[in-house]
């Protein structure tokens, strides 16, 4: 059995969980990302106000979404981890 460099192994994903993927809202100036059960939010703004704002409507469609398709979110596991270029966080 010869050994694959993880660049060279292919991930398999059912029909359901594509579909699940690109089932999921998105929204301009937000970036997202999932990896398991875990998503990253990502928002770019040169205002950190305006960044918070991006990401709480995107959080209220994502609420909405998970809501329709009887998703529970454990809340007590999110966090909100502002970035910034500026000292202004």
């Amino acid at each position: 059995m010869t050994q694959r460099s993880p660049l060279q192994t292919k991930i398999y994903l059912p029909p359901f969980i594509t579909i699940f993927y690109s089932n999921q809202p998105t929204t301009n100036h937000i970036i997202t990302n999932d990896f398991a059960d875990d998503k990253a939010i990502l928002a770019f703004h040169s205002k950190p106000e305006i960044a918070s704002n991006l990401i709480q409507s995107h959080l209220k469609l994502l609420k909405t979404w998970c809501k329709q398709l009887e998703i529970d979110i454990n809340e007590s596991k999110s966090a909100h981890s502002p970035f910034c270029y500026h000292s202004t966080c």
